[in-house]
């Protein structure tokens, strides 16, 4: 990296080989911007990577536990009442109790009639569904099961996870 003079790397990786990445960058005085995909933005990058995360930015399609969105709200609402703290609730959790968000709303939408085709139907029936700000608005139809087609741009700042950019929305063909 440092005789190309890369500019920038993206890295798509876990958690644990990223911060790897990240530390020998540092110790090795890089000056490289890294660029971490799915698995690698996350908590655990920064927990195991120390200072050597601040700067990293990250494509998260999800909001993080901390941040000021109603939908996070409920689910720090949700742990306090299980007597659970945030740092028990990764990004991870966040798109987890996001999936089933959107599955239950389908499973609502079913009504009775609980099989395959109708929870599918039920699914592409659902356009700029609300997730509370944990994503961008979920829409789904016959021809494209993708969801959320959007994602923000995030950088650790202060050992947080920080957005930088607004949703960017992929377009479709």
């Amino acid at each position: 990296l440092d005789r190309s003079g890369a500019d920038y790397a993206i890295i798509q990786e876990t958690s644990v080989a990223t911060s790897t990445i990240l530390r020998d960058a540092r110790r090795l005085g890089l000056a490289t911007q890294f660029i971490g995909l799915n698995w690698a933005a996350d908590e655990i990058t920064v927990g195991l990577s120390g200072e050597a995360a601040e700067g990293l930015m990250g494509t998260v399609p999800f909001s993080f536990i901390y941040e000021d969105v109603p939908g996070a709200e409920v689910i720090r609402e949700y742990l306090a009442q299980q007597g659970q703290e945030l740092g028990e609730a990764s990004i991870r959790y966040v798109a987890g109790w996001t999936t089933a968000m959107v599955m239950l709303e389908a499973l609502r939408r079913a009504g009775d009639d609980l099989n395959g085709p109708a929870v599918r139907q039920a699914l592409e029936s659902m356009q700029n569904y609300d997730t509370g700000g944990l994503t961008a608005p979920i829409s789904f139809r016959p021809s494209s099961h993708k969801g959320a087609r959007a994602l923000r741009l995030y950088q650790v700042q202060g050992g947080l996870w920080l957005p930088i950019t607004d949703y960017i929305e992929a377009t479709l063909p």
